[in-house]
């Protein structure tokens, strides 16, 4: 059900991207489909219930659904896009700890 949420918000989040196609706010969209991808990842699901590693598997799903959230709460706020610091160094923090798919685009979310 929380993947269905966040999954659900996509569209607005490629909205705004589409009304405000600023670098920053590419890079945010961006970490947080990557974030989104790492949620889905059958692999937690997995670990979480057939009991092996139940509580690592549990909290990596949790970290990439709170990254999620957080990123994506950025992306819905009007006007102009910009992060404060904490917020940049959350970012970079992100970005640093979970950089696979390097080529990663937003377009592959549209139909």
């Amino acid at each position: 059900r929380h993947i269905y949420a966040c999954e659900a918000v996509v569209p607005e989040l490629l909205a705004r991207y589409g009304e405000d196609p600023s670098p920053l706010r590419r890079e945010v969209l961006v970490q947080a489909l990557r974030e989104l991808l790492l949620m889905e990842s059958s692999d937690w699901q997995f670990l979480i219930s057939t009991l092996h590693a139940k509580d690592y598997g549990e909290g990596r799903f949790a970290v990439h659904r709170e990254r999620f959230g957080r990123l994506a709460d950025w992306l819905r706020r009007s006007g102009p896009f910009e992060l404060s610091r904490e917020e940049l160094s959350f970012y970079e923090e992100c970005s640093k700890a979970d950089s696979i798919f390097p080529d990663l685009e937003p377009s592959w979310w549209t139909i």
